[in-house]
């Protein structure tokens, strides 16, 4: 499968109480690169267009792996189809051929084996959104940690991001710098011993340099303009504790090479 295999959910408003990811991870072979993104650009293009025409999803990310550039990686490319809400698993036979033969092809099935020529799926992933803002372009740069956590913390964690991070990384996008975007997800599925991590944050960046060099230090000043009734000592006495608790199990940087429709702005779910 090329892409995700999710149920229709409504068509996205501008605020998104809810939103869920479909991530298609894709390892695909050095000597059919040029041929695989020739498709994306023109077939895969077409086939998501019209699920987002239909409502089935409201965006949709085509992103290209940049670190690390390792084997172990497992996967190179990776598919992002955006949901308002939890997409289930079973789709009846024959009902994405709609979208296929708008990209040309005869059904699903032709669509779908055309792009295992390229190369195999190596992992899917559910996440649901629990807080995003901003946006991305094609060009952009989407920085992505992955933390594992003890389950009786987890959400304990996500509040504190919500009341802490949210407003600390809203306040640097509207600066108009580098960053363009933040969010923070949890892992549905897989789970288990599958699963690998249990919460991630992302950062959408401009330019390369910017993910290179990281965020800037918070100082004392830039934390009152966000939380002017806040302690500052008292929330880095917190951080210190999260860095404790919160395991970085990977970081993952992708080049945003195509992008339909919009990210989700989710507020603290």
């Amino acid at each position: 499968m090329l892409l995700t295999a999710s149920l229709v959910p409504a068509l996205a408003q501008q605020q998104a109480p809810t939103a869920y990811f479909v991530v298609s991870m894709r390892n695909i072979a050095p000597d059919k690169t040029a041929e695989y993104l020739a498709f994306m650009n023109d077939a895969g293009k077409k086939f998501n267009q019209s699920r987002l025409a239909s409502g089935e999803i409201r965006g949709w990310l085509h992103m290209r792996l940049t670190t690390p550039l390792v084997p172990t990686a497992g996967y190179n490319y990776v598919s992002v189809s955006m949901y308002d809400k939890a997409p289930e698993l079973d789709r009846a036979p024959g009902e994405w051929d709609v979208h296929a033969k708008k990209a040309g092809f005869s059904s699903y099935a032709e669509y779908s084996a055309k792009g295992r020529t390229f190369g195999p799926t190596s992992r899917m992933e559910l996440t649901r959104v629990r807080n995003r803002m901003g946006d991305a372009a094609v060009g952009d740069y989407v920085r992505v940690a992955q933390y594992s956590i003890p389950r009786d913390h987890l959400s304990e964690r996500l509040a504190w991001l919500n009341e802490y991070a949210a407003p600390l990384n809203q306040q640097r996008i509207q600066a108009g710098g580098d960053l363009k975007g933040w969010g923070v997800s949890t892992l549905v599925l897989p789970a288990g011993s599958e699963a690998g991590y249990d919460y991630s944050t992302s950062v959408v960046l401009k330019t390369s340099s910017a993910v290179i060099g990281g965020p800037s230090s918070l100082s004392e000043a830039d934390f009152k303009k966000a939380h002017p009734t806040k302690s500052y000592a008292a929330y880095i006495a917190a951080n210190n504790r999260w860095q404790g608790l919160a395991k970085l199990e990977r970081v993952r940087v992708y080049h945003v090479l195509d992008k339909l429709g919009a990210l989700p702005q989710v507020s603290g779910r």
